[in-house]
């Protein structure tokens, strides 16, 4: 396969994609990484990631990030590593995916061999580990490559998540001002015999929210913030406790709280 150096002058690269790791002891850690072809859209990790690349513009990917060290397979691969390993042992697989089997990048041979380069020479991040040391040595990475526009690659369940944690890092400088990230997430929950969405707090804003009048520290978000701040054992006990006077509440009505 040609290397790196042969693709410069090819075209205006300027974009990287930063595809976050799974924890390899995750539940049905192989459907995350995959997907379900049999259904249209549900897309794992590695076809949600090609197909964002084809969606950018095969020509300009410039860097692919993987990530990253934080779980391991087996004693010698790192999940960067397995990640890897799916993207580029099962790339002329993808075509069992309906979106990307009918993209017009993928029709075309040219442009499906770009991203075929763009797979064989990415970058395994195996130094960091977590999301926040992903997005800082990617940032890092491609600021290094003259990189402007950004994909973060994630999972459904992940994607405010990483949205907070890009924003934090921009915060703290991590992300040049040149860089412009967006977020794609894929099709594949995480799943343990019971499905339980994530869902999204925010402090109340609208001026018809009678909430907004209360003490900050009752607002949803401060509360979720503390209990998320306690230990583990800590943190169970008080979900207890909350869980029986929520269900003391539902029963006696809608009472309006005092402050």
């Amino acid at each position: 396969m040609s290397s790196t150096s042969e693709r410069i002058d090819l075209g205006p690269q300027d974009t990287g994609v930063l595809i976050h790791g799974r924890h390899m002891q995750a539940d049905d850690i192989n459907r995350m990484l995959w997907g379900t072809p049999d259904f249209e859209r549900h897309l794992g990790v590695v076809p949600t990631a090609v197909l964002a690349m084809l969606n950018a513009g095969p020509e300009r990917i410039n860097t692919i990030s993987v990530g990253s060290g934080a779980s391991m397979r087996d004693p010698i691969r790192f999940e960067a590593a397995v990640i890897y390993d799916v993207l580029g042992k099962r790339f002329h697989e993808l075509d069992q995916f309906k979106p990307i089997r009918e993209h017009p990048a993928w029709i075309d041979i040219d442009q499906r061999a770009w991203v075929g380069l763009a797979v064989h020479d990415a970058v395994l991040d195996v130094r960091a580990r977590d999301t926040e040391q992903e997005i800082a040595n990617a940032a890092k990475l491609f600021e290094e490559r003259g990189i402007t526009r950004v994909i973060q690659v994630t999972n459904r369940d992940h994607g405010m998540r990483c949205l907070d944690s890009q924003n934090n890092a921009r915060e703290q400088e991590l992300i040049p001002t040149s860089q412009q990230w967006s977020i794609v997430t894929d099709d594949e929950s995480y799943w343990n015999g019971i499905f339980v969405p994530p869902i999204v707090v925010e402090p109340p804003h609208r001026g018809d929210d009678p909430t907004l009048s209360w003490n900050p520290a009752l607002w949803t978000p401060s509360l979720v913030r503390r209990l998320l701040d306690l230990p583990p054992e800590r943190r169970h006990r008080a979900s207890i406790v909350i869980e029986r006077i929520l269900d003391i509440s539902e029963r006696l009505g809608t009472d309006e709280p005092e402050d």
